[in-house]
């Protein structure tokens, strides 16, 4: 199949303070045989050499901006507005790297094969801070569906999803209220009406423990996240359960 017959690809990236790592994010980036048709960083203002990184990878980088931001949600929207439309697009955090030299050109010749889709995705590799290779993540849609549209829990990480960017505009983006369920929200809007398709042999990325979803501690924000998530989708029973679960929890952490 041609180039210009193959589904364009954009990756977004939102960063702070982590310039060796992104370093080896876009390293990824930029090694694939096949590169994105657009990659924006945006990143929050760091002032440890982020900027001096992103100007090393000029030829790759198609857009980027450093200046403060309101969150990791409203980094991403700022770079959704320099995707297009019928672009597919991949989040990036600073810390994760692409699994392999194909992976793009893979993801684009599957969407290619199976077009029609808003949501494809794979799984992803996690990696302890000490390298080592641990848990996956990425499950079948079949078995996550049901708690998914509850607003319970997500077996899609969106390291491994392409998610075609007019899905996402037509709803205005992420919602930035959000500190860590914004991609879960994304995704919620568009799977209560179409399901995705998974790629169980594919690996996209690789994503090391201790981002903000990750961090010791986080479970409680998760669960205050959940609540607001299942109020926003009027999924009132859930809502009551998670209320009930935040409650819980919160005791029990004192």
């Amino acid at each position: 199949m041609t180039a210009a017959l193959l589904p364009s690809i954009a990756i977004v990236i939102a960063s702070m303070n982590r310039a060796a790592m992104l370093r080896e994010c876009l390293a990824s980036c930029g090694s694939q045989s096949e590169p994105p048709d657009r990659l924006a960083v945006i990143d929050g203002g760091s002032t440890d050499g982020t900027r001096d990184v992103i100007r090393e990878f000029d030829s790759l980088v198609t857009y980027s901006i450093s200046e403060p931001d309101k969150g990791i949600f409203d980094a991403l929207n700022k770079g959704l507005r320099h995707v297009r439309p019928d672009d597919y697009v991949l989040v990036l955090g600073a810390d994760d790297r692409l699994y392999d030299d194909q992976v793009l050109a893979d993801a684009r010749r599957r969407i290619a094969a199976d077009p029609g889709h808003s949501i494809y995705y794979g799984r992803v590799q996690m990696v302890e801070e000490d390298g080592r290779e641990t848990a996956t993540r990425g499950v079948p849609w079949e078995a996550v569906r049901a708690g998914h549209l509850a607003g319970r829990l997500s077996g899609m990480p969106h390291q491994a999803t392409f998610q075609r960017a007019e899905s996402l505009l037509r709803f205005g983006g992420f919602d930035a209220r959000y500190r860590i369920c914004g991609d879960y929200d994304a995704l919620f809007r568009v799977l209560r009406h179409e399901p995705p398709v998974f790629w169980p042999d594919r690996f996209v990325a690789r994503m090391r423990r201790g981002g903000i979803s990750t961090e010791a501690g986080s479970e409680l924000a998760v669960l205050r996240e959940r609540v607001m998530l299942c109020w926003k989708h009027g999924l009132l029973g859930s809502w009551l359960r998670q209320r009930l679960a935040l409650a819980r929890r919160t005791l029990v952490a004192g």
